[in-house]
């Protein structure tokens, strides 16, 4: 009897969260339908703390009708608050299932997270690729093929900021299984050859070339379409004190690692066969100034050569001091030893 009366309570309890449940949902889809941005972002938020974690809550927020009232908002919202709110809230209500998914990107979910993707806002476009995440499996086409697009385009300063944007949502795509190589074949390859070139767009492409490029195929396809010199030219460019170096270098790694990647571009090598080419690159110049005597100006003392006098010969480097007017390189006496010297010269003459 105990654990009958156990029991009941337990399903009265459950019957009454779904129900508690159920308004909330109700009451969520009202304010979702208001004009303010406050109660839209309220009720967008409440729906995903809802579906978060529970795919029961989530399947019963979509069968109540909140998918096309979430895009809605997501489209046409009063603020950017509330449009980021409702992308999140559709994050969480589709990553539960694939038929979840399929109910999301039916209700219209993937256009409004692509131009959430060109707002300045660093959260916006956090939750606007995962969107794209959660609908990528089910509609690839309709995912890759507008992004392909819009990173190819740099024609102007707003263009280039837009590819860059397409080329990170591109990259955290890549994760998911086959996606990459319908990026290649949906003219990925060019495209983020054009956002090489663009100085907006080149750190975020260089770092989608490394994603796409874990793949050999994705790889050859990218090496066709001439990703590989267009990254030694965005290398060289680049300054090396600017925050694309790494993105760059990043990526170089991955085509040095891929044979395909290549592109028969030889990246610069150091000569060591020709003489003073500078440092690495072979013998480098003397430098007077350091203390590196000429070939001409070495010690008869030991340990002496050519690149100077080095540490423990019999004499040192010249530096003007104390009157001296003598060339760099030549041995340096104290003017104690040079009077010591005079003195013994002219005791000789008078005793000769």
């Amino acid at each position: 009897m105990r654990r009958r009366g156990a029991a009941a309570m337990l399903w009265a309890a459950r019957l009454c969260a779904i129900a508690s449940a159920s308004d909330e949902v109700a009451r969520s889809l009202t304010q979702l339908q208001s004009r303010d941005g406050r109660q839209q972002t309220q009720a967008a938020r409440r729906l995903q703390d809802l579906s978060y974690e529970d795919p029961r809550a989530a399947a019963r927020i979509l069968e109540e009708g909140a998918a096309p009232h979430l895009v809605e908002v997501l489209t046409n919202g009063a603020s950017l608050q509330a449009k980021v709110a409702a992308a999140g809230a559709l994050v969480d209500v589709g990553g539960h299932g694939t038929s979840l998914r399929l109910e999301v990107t039916r209700a219209g979910a993937v256009e409004p997270a692509i131009a959430l993707l060109d707002r300045d806002d660093d959260a916006a476009r956090e939750v606007a690729a995962g969107l794209l995440v959660v609908a990528a499996p089910v509609a690839r086409a309709a995912v890759v093929v507008p992004l392909v697009k819009m990173c190819g385009d740099t024609t102007s300063k707003a263009s280039q900021i837009r590819a860059g944007n397409a080329a990170w949502a591109l990259s955290r795509l890549a994760d998911l299984p086959g996606l990459p190589l319908s990026m290649a074949r949906a003219g990925a390859g060019e495209a983020l050859k054009n956002a090489l070139g663009a100085p907006r767009a080149r750190r975020r492409a260089a770092d989608a070339v490394t994603a796409l490029a874990a793949d050999e195929g994705v790889a050859r396809e990218l090496s066709d379409a001439g990703c590989g010199a267009a990254l030694a030219r965005a290398l060289e460019r680049t300054s090396a004190t600017s925050d694309d170096m790494f993105s760059l270098v990043s990526a170089l790694a991955v085509r040095l690692r891929c044979p395909t990647l290549r592109d028969g571009v030889e990246l610069p090598r150091h000569r060591r066969d020709v003489p003073n080419a500078g440092p690495g690159r072979g013998r480098p110049p003397r430098r007077p100034e350091r203390g590196e005597a000429a070939a001409s100006c070495t010690s008869t003392g030991p340990r002496s050569g050519p690149r100077g006098i080095q540490k423990g010969g019999g004499a040192c480097a010249v530096r003007p001091c104390n009157r001296q007017r003598r060339g760099a390189g030549t041995p340096a006496v104290p003017p104690r030893r040079r009077a010591a010297a005079g003195t013994v010269a002219r005791r000789g003459r008078r005793e000769g």
